[in-house]
């Protein structure tokens, strides 16, 4: 159906410019639109603000890409990526913090020779605690590896460690640690032994 175009004296409605605007009028009515805009500035004006929407909604178009299949991918990918390493992340410090909650406190027990010879004198130590021990080396040859060996009250062995002396001073952790009770630390250099020290746990 052709569009109706105004006669001269009326101006030409903002649909009639849009089509105009857009190249949809048939030969006949693009020229009779044409011919009007010649001699009428209120529509000339009026296209002029239809061709700047225009523009500026293309403008805005091109601005936003579309959200065709390969962009929606690439966002599931984004995002089952961010949901994985936020769940790893999980697991991971579910795994880690209850570790480092139980990690045990480590103890020291220091063992010193007394004059005479250790009598019967225990030396304290906390029970379940991760211990460290440090054996005074005064006296003794020095040797390049030695063995500490703990015994339960029954002389049944406990636990065997092996470590080199720094400063005069055997250092030697021990994890875990130990239950109630009393104990022998006997000290070897090679298959000798050195010293014993009594320790009790509690």
């Amino acid at each position: 159906m052709p569009i109706q175009i105004p006669s001269a004296i009326a101006h030409l409605n903002e649909d009639l410019l849009e089509e105009y605007a857009f190249r949809r009028l048939s030969e006949s009515d693009l020229a009779m639109v044409e011919e009007h805009l010649l001699w009428c500035p209120v529509c000339c004006h009026t296209l002029q603000n239809i061709d700047e929407f225009i523009l500026a909604m293309k403008q805005s178009a091109k601005q936003r890409a579309p959200f065709t299949a390969e962009r929606s991918n690439r966002v599931r990918n984004i995002w089952l990526g961010t949901a994985m390493a936020a769940t790893a992340l999980g697991l991971t410090l579910t795994a880690i913090l209850p570790a480092v909650h139980r990690a045990p406190v480590e103890k020291p027990v220091q063992l010193v020779a007394f004059r005479g010879g250790e009598g019967g004198a225990m030396f304290p130590a906390e029970a379940g605690a991760a211990l460290t021990f440090s054996v005074d080396l005064a006296d003794l040859t020095p040797s390049g590896v030695y063995r500490i060996q703990i015994v339960d009250a029954k002389g049944s062995p406990v636990w065997n460690g092996e470590s080199r002396a720094s400063g005069g001073t055997l250092n030697m952790r021990m994890s875990p640690g130990l239950k109630r009770g009393s104990y022998w630390i006997r000290l070897y250099s090679g298959g000798e032994l050195l010293r014993e020290f009594g320790l009790r746990a509690q």
